[in-house]
């Protein structure tokens, strides 16, 4: 069991992300208030397909993903992300890890093996012999 599942409630944390990249698509985006510090704040929140946990955006990730999908939020939902766990995160002053993004890595091209280059053909004499067969017709192709 994982210690951020108990006490981590609805939100992703770094343990979440095993010590892997981990690529997902939003599948919703919205705005939550809560209250840090006496004042009442707004947070950009994420919600994935395929996944129950939600990923409040620090600003940095709310402007790297902006700067991959453009201002408009309405614009994420759908796209592609990799969350990574970035263990040198800090809050306040303090390192505390969290979670980063950024773009999906392009799809690697399968692997063409390499080609074996095809041997000339070989230059064929023709040795006539009696007539038993007719030419062929120009350009058409001989059978065997």
């Amino acid at each position: 069991m994982n210690i951020a599942d108990i006490y981590g409630g609805d939100w992703l944390k770094l343990q979440h992300l095993n010590g892997q990249d981990v690529p997902v698509v939003i599948a919703a985006v919205g705005v939550e208030s809560f209250e840090s510090e006496g004042r009442t704040k707004q947070q950009v929140v994420l919600s994935f397909a395929g996944h129950t946990k939600r990923l409040g955006l620090c600003k940095t990730n709310a402007l790297t993903i902006a700067a991959m999908f453009g201002d408009d939020t309405d614009a994420w939902v759908g796209q592609s992300i990799t969350l990574w766990p970035d263990p040198t995160v800090t809050m306040k002053g303090a390192v505390v890890g969290g979670v980063r993004v950024r773009p999906v890595p392009p799809a690697t091209p399968p692997a063409v093996p390499p080609t074996v280059p095809t041997p000339a053909p070989m230059a064929q004499t023709v040795v006539p012999q009696a007539n038993t067969m007719p030419a062929p017709a120009p350009n058409q192709p001989v059978q065997f």
